[in-house]
């Protein structure tokens, strides 16, 4: 043994360090004659955790059975989650002990239970076990966690055939898309005017659905947006506020937890101030078709240019020539088809708003948007597929002058619905005046009647 400076004056200490013990032993000290021992060491093991699993109880509104999970496997819960670690030892315990001191401990042999506090705030804690013999584990358990916190819910509202203005009787088409992260309880509809009294209208019950997808329809002529209250009558110069809500099941607070779409505000016109509308955007749309027109026109001389001589023996130099002239004429094919969908456009806002002029609805539709769609998806892609395959010159020339009477022949009909419109905005603003005419003849009459009543 070592000899050690003494603590007690005129005694001798000796130190012998033992390492690593394995296994039991006996051990004798012998200093001079005096002898200690036979001394027994018991080699004992550290107290381990055998198995450690999370048994989690989700908050009532998810709806969610109890879970266990092996703690290793679990990093994040939701909000308002309770979690209990059940654990097995490899050997009897007396006490846990817990840092930082949260939760309660409970322990029974070579099983532990430390339930912890509701995770609304990420944890970390570390456990050190002790065992009946005193010896404590090393290094201590740890265990972390956090919570997910509630999303709220989204929620986009749009209108699909108005844009902005609408009459007294238009039927709106609307679409709503919500969705949240642990499903939805209800979606509602709300509306006002002029920024009144707001009245709502449910949209759907959801039935705890992640998302939800809707059109529902509003006529503004029957006013009416629940069974308890409506919108008044409408007039124009009202303004219309529409947005939706999307409510969740959360109730880990006292605040309702729910999202509200964008505000859609929508001026109210008489249909003689909508047609006047639907006649710009109608002339607009016949100004740039003309420009499309135009170009389609220009790249029909350079196939024209190309028609009086083979592509070339040049492969390179025939596939770039070809090449660019396919390119101009898809740009064609995209301008038309844009083309062909503001016409559908204008087709169903004069639908939507409930126009009495079923003549305009069937010019815009047959005469322009149809043959538009026909141009741009059929007519226009046959000849960039001639022109790409390099197929004769004279013949993607032919086509291609298919293609310019057809443009023409809906620029032509364009110009007549012009014509119409024009006209049709006239005759509405004579009779409207003539309508205004017998309103004030009639309040005169009324008013000239009590008087001599009152004389």
């Amino acid at each position: 043994m070592i000899e050690h400076p003494g603590i007690v004056p005129g005694q001798t200490h000796f130190v012998h360090r033992i390492e690593a013990a394995v296994e039991d032993f006996q051990l004798w000290a012998r200093g001079s004659d005096a002898r200690l021992g036979p001394l027994r060491v018991l080699a004992v093991s550290r107290p381990v955790l055998t198995s450690l699993d999370a048994e989690i109880v989700y908050p009532s509104y998810l709806q969610r059975p109890t879970e266990s999970i092996v703690a290793d496997a679990v990093q994040q819960v939701p909000a308002g989650s309770r979690v209990t670690l059940l654990g097995v030892c490899s050997k009897a315990l007396t006490r846990v002990s817990i840092e930082p001191a949260i939760g309660t401990v409970a322990v029974d042999d070579q099983r532990l239970r430390v339930v912890l506090p509701t995770t609304d705030e990420p944890c970390r804690i570390a456990m050190t076990l002790i065992d009946q013999e005193g010896v404590a584990s090393d290094p201590p358990f740890g265990f972390s966690l956090s919570p997910i916190p509630d999303t709220r819910p989204s929620i986009t509202l749009e209108t699909l055939d108005v844009a902005g203005v609408v009459t007294p009787r238009a039927v709106l088409a609307l679409a709503i898309d919500a969705a949240d992260d642990h499903g939805l309880t209800r979606v509602t509809l709300a509306a006002d005017v002029n920024g009144g009294r707001k009245v709502q209208r449910p949209v759907s019950r959801a039935n705890r659905k992640t998302s939800f997808r809707g059109a529902p329809r509003l006529e503004l002529s029957r006013n009416r947006m629940t069974g308890r209250g409506d919108l008044g009558e409408l007039k124009p110069g009202d303004r219309i506020r529409l947005s939706a809500t999307a409510f969740d099941a959360c109730d880990l607070d006292s605040l309702p937890h729910s999202t509200t779409s964008r505000v859609l505000e929508l001026e109210v016109v008489s249909e003689q101030q909508l047609l006047a509308r639907i006649a710009e955007r109608e002339a607009n749309l016949r100004r740039v078709f003309e420009q499309t027109y135009a170009a389609a026109r220009r790249e029909r001389l350079r196939i024209s240019e190309l028609a009086s001589e083979p592509w070339g023996d040049d492969a390179e130099a025939a596939s770039v020539s070809s090449g660019r002239v396919a390119e101009a004429w898809r740009r064609l094919a995209d301008e038309t088809q844009g083309a062909a969908a503001s016409a559908d456009a204008i087709v169903r806002e004069v639908s939507a708003n409930q126009v009495e002029d079923a003549a305009l609805v069937r010019r815009i539709r047959d005469d322009v948007a149809g043959p538009l769609t026909r141009i741009g998806k059929e007519l226009m892609p046959t000849l960039v597929a001639k022109i790409t395959s390099r197929a004769a010159p004279a013949q993607c020339d032919s086509d291609a002058g298919v293609v310019l009477e057809e443009m023409k022949r809906v620029i032509d009909q364009m110009q007549t619905i012009d014509e119409y419109n024009a006209l049709v905005l006239s005759l509405r603003g004579l009779i409207d005046g003539q309508r205004s005419l017998e309103k004030r003849t009639e309040k005169a009459g009324k008013s000239s009647a009590r008087s001599l009543l009152l004389d």
